[in-house]
This record gives structure tokens, sequence and C-alpha cells, in this order.
């Protein structure tokens, strides 16, 4: 894609090791340009042969994509291969079919995209893409020791896939936020958020979800508050400077203040 996911990624680790790929050169372009300036970019079609050593990598993570490619079973098998011993595999936003998703690609039900990692000869495990959100900003954790039942997979809009060989990973994390919290380079109102000035305030309004994406995405409900307020102190335009860490954090796990590129506009 653009590069989303992996401007969220070079937060934690060196953006020198980070290897995006695409088979869209544009997209490339605009991650480089936007989201992740000192990575490296490879421009390439999935449904062939991957381009790598045997082994070369300790994480591959591929987001919203999977159900675009054709040859499922040999990226599968690519991906273990070219992923070391140790490594983690982690696909994210998997379309289910037995669920309704525009623009669903190719998509599968769970059963099939799990036949299609035996088939690979990768020990995968599956989980429903809205439980595993609802933990993490409902419940501050990130559980991969639960199994799920056939039925709530066969439920779920989208999937999770993840794959480890060091087994310690799936455990439950506790606190997911304080490490989300840290990353305070560039703090802005979500664009989403319309300002309206008081006198020391500066209040929130996100739009009518009847009139845009609140119908499509009632979950966003939960968390996104319709109205909210911030002191005028903390904001140069909707850019975020940070004396009051509590609020600006607060914020923060409501996705009201977001973390953005540098050449954010």
């Amino acid at each position: 894609g653009a590069g989303h996911v992996s401007f969220v990624l070079a937060n934690y680790v060196s953006p020198s090791q980070l290897i995006l790929s695409d088979i869209s050169f544009k997209l490339l372009y605009l991650a480089k340009k936007y989201f992740a300036e000192k990575a490296q970019f490879i421009c390439l079609d999935a449904n062939f042969p991957l381009p790598f050593e045997d082994g070369i990598f300790s994480a591959i993570v591929m987001s919203d994509a999977f159900q675009y490619v054709h040859s499922r079973i040999g990226l599968a098998r690519e991906m273990k291969r070219t992923l070391s011993p140790e490594g983690l595999l982690l696909l994210l936003h998997v379309h289910n079919s037995l669920t309704f998703n525009p623009g669903a690609g190719y998509a599968l039900s769970p059963k099939s995209w799990a036949n299609l990692f035996e088939e690979a000869k990768i020990a995968i495990k599956t989980m429903p893409e809205m439980k595993v959100v609802h933990n993490f900003i409902l419940e501050n954790k990130l559980d991969l020791v639960e199994e799920y039942s056939e039925d709530v997979l066969k439920s779920a809009n989208g999937l999770i896939f993840l794959a480890a060989l060091d087994k310690s990973l799936l455990t439950t994390y506790n606190n997911v936020d304080l490490e989300f919290l840290k990353i305070k380079n560039n703090l802005v109102i979500n664009p989403i958020y319309g300002t309206k000035e008081k006198t020391d305030k500066i209040l929130l309004e996100r739009p009518n979800s009847k009139l845009s994406w609140g119908d499509h995405y009632p979950f966003s409900e939960k968390y996104l508050p319709r109205k909210c307020q911030i002191d005028k102190s903390l904001l140069i335009g909707r850019q975020v400077i940070i004396p009051n860490t509590k609020q600006i954090e607060d914020l923060m796990r409501k996705f009201v203040v977001i973390n953005v590129p540098k050449n954010y506009v």
C-alpha cells in the first residue's frame, strides 16, 4: 500500500530494516515520500517467486492484501521460505468470503484459508479481527492465547493470521497502550474532527455518522467520541504540543489525537 503500516513499524524498528513491496510503483512512491522515507522499496508481483534469499526476514507483515493475490499457496510457501526459523508472519485484515465485504478480492472462508496454510506447511493461528481490535482499544490487552470457535470465525468480516515458531510469543499482553503512547513525534488533531473555538478551549466534533462512515463502522462509535474538548494552550493550529501529557494521552487512546508523518498536510 502507501505505507501507513510501515510508518507505524518505523517507530519501533530502524526504518533501514524495513523492506516495502507492492505491485504499484505509484503507491511505493507515496510510501517513500510521506511514510517511510528511509526504508527500502521493491516493486514486485506477489504472484511470482519473491526475489529474496531464504530466511532473510525476521518478520513478514501483510495488511489488506493477501486476498488480492491469485497465487495464494505459492505466496504462502514463498513467505515461509524467506522467513527466518524464529520469524513472525502476520497477515492483517484478510477478507472472509462468508460475510459481506465490499471489494473483497478473491476471499476465502476461514477454513479454506486455514487449509491453504496447511498446504504451505505453516502452523497458523486464526483470529477474528474485530475481537483483537476490541481487546486492544477497550480492554488494553492483546490476547494471543484464546482459541475461537468455527462459528465465531465464520461470522468475522476480517481475519488475522499469525504464525510464530517461537511459541513464547503466543501469550496475553496487558497494558499494550504503554508502547503506543510513547510515540509522540508529530501529534495532530484527527482530521475527522472539526474545531470550534471557545474562550480557553477548542471544541472538537466529528460529523454525524449517518451522513458519513458510522453506518459502516459502528464499532468506531464506542471509542471515537462525538464531541470533546482540548485546552487551547495545547494547540498551534491543529498541531498538538505536550505540556499536559495525561490529557494528550487520554485523547490518543480515543484516536482524537494521532501521530502523523512530519510532512503530513
